[in-house]
């Protein structure tokens, strides 16, 4: 997990969205269609913040590919964690999600 280009590489986006799946109703299988209501209530504690209607629209016309494309979602996913707000340097957010989170 050290080596942002190798194998061993975890997207911190795929990380938070893992996370968000996991407290879903819903088993963990893909592909699954994502709703606005709730993906909404996931994302409530960002609600505020511009680029989070920008990922709802990503995930439901499921373009995933601007989840690493779009400047605007690589920034946000990079610094905010998604579950409550905070913002951090994109070094902490992993360990953030990790701490409080898990």
């Amino acid at each position: 997990m050290t080596n942002a280009s190798g194998l061993q590489h975890l997207c911190v986006a795929f990380r938070q969205l893992g996370m968000m799946v996991q407290k879903m109703a819903q088993p963990m299988f893909l592909p699954w269609t994502f709703e606005r209501a709730q993906l909404r209530q996931f994302l409530a504690a960002v609600h505020h913040e511009p680029a989070s209607e920008r990922l709802c629209d990503v995930l439901t016309a499921r373009h995933f590919d601007q989840l690493w494309t779009d400047p605007l979602l690589v920034q946000f996913l990079r610094t905010r964690c998604l579950l409550c707000g905070l913002q951090f340097h994109p070094a902490e957010v992993s360990g953030h999600l990790h701490r409080a989170h898990s």
